[in-house]
């Protein structure tokens, strides 16, 4: 019972930090691309890097949902409810590193074992 609830919080945890980071990156992505469309110039090295990392986060459940499913995702999820997708995206992540994380602790601690 103790490892179900760890397990729930550090997913919960992976989460809720996933979400922020992405909310903060596609924030900063959508600022720069503001600003470049305002004065025409080339995206640099580092914002190219800051697109890339912001759609890396997104998949795979916002940034396809976005980009094939556009309009018709609008009416599903209208308002604060856009925040559905990105949420469950983040859940998605929070379990996936979750399960890596264990994985290699359970296999490290299984190695050490005589």
């Amino acid at each position: 019972m103790k490892k179900a609830i760890i397990a729930v919080m550090a997913v919960t945890l992976l989460t809720i930090v996933h979400f922020g980071l992405t909310f903060v990156l596609f924030l900063m992505d959508f600022s720069v691309g503001m600003s470049q469309f305002d004065t025409g110039d080339d995206p640099t090295i580092i914002e190219n890097a800051l697109h890339v990392a912001a759609t890396v986060m997104m998949w795979p459940i916002f940034e396809p949902m976005a980009k094939w499913g556009g309009h018709f995702v609008a009416q599903l999820f209208p308002g604060v409810l856009g925040y559905i997708p990105m949420l469950t995206n983040s859940l998605v992540w929070g379990l996936a590193v979750w399960l890596i994380l264990g994985r290699a602790m359970w296999r490290r601690k299984r190695s050490t074992e005589p």
